[in-house]
C-alpha cells in the first residue's frame, strides 16, 4: 500500500491509501481515505486539486488510464479521466 497525504491547515489532514501496482478492471485504485480533523467547505477544492494531482501522479507513474468520481457538491459529482502524460480530463458532471 502506498500513502499519499495532505495538510490543509488548522488540523485537517487528508491521508488517501493507494494500491501499489495498477488495480484490475474490476477494482479501485483508492483503498481508503482518512480525514483527521473536520474538513469543511473551504477545503473542498484544495482537496479537489490535490487528488486530481494524486490520481495523474498514478496514471503517469503505472502508465494506466484511471477514472476517479468525485463529490464535488453535497448533490453534485464529477467524473475525471487520467491518462498517462495528459491532463486530468473532466467526463461528465452529475447533479442529483
Amino acid at each position: 500500500m502506498k500513502t499519499f497525504s495532505c495538510d490543509f491547515g488548522g488540523g485537517v489532514l487528508c491521508e488517501l491509501a493507494v494500491s501499489e501496482t495498477p488495480p484490475s478492471k474490476e477494482s479501485s485504485h483508492i483503498l481508503d481515505l482518512r480525514w483527521t480533523g473536520v474538513p469543511q467547505k473551504r477545503h473542498i477544492h484544495p482537496y479537489l486539486r490535490w487528488v486530481k494531482t494524486v490520481n495523474q501522479q498514478l496514471a503517469d507513474e503505472w502508465q494506466v488510464r484511471l477514472l476517479h468520481v468525485l463529490q464535488t457538491k453535497r448533490r453534485r459529482w464529477q467524473t475525471w479521466a487520467y491518462e498517462p502524460g495528459a491532463k486530468p480530463l473532466l467526463l461528465r458532471e452529475v447533479k442529483i
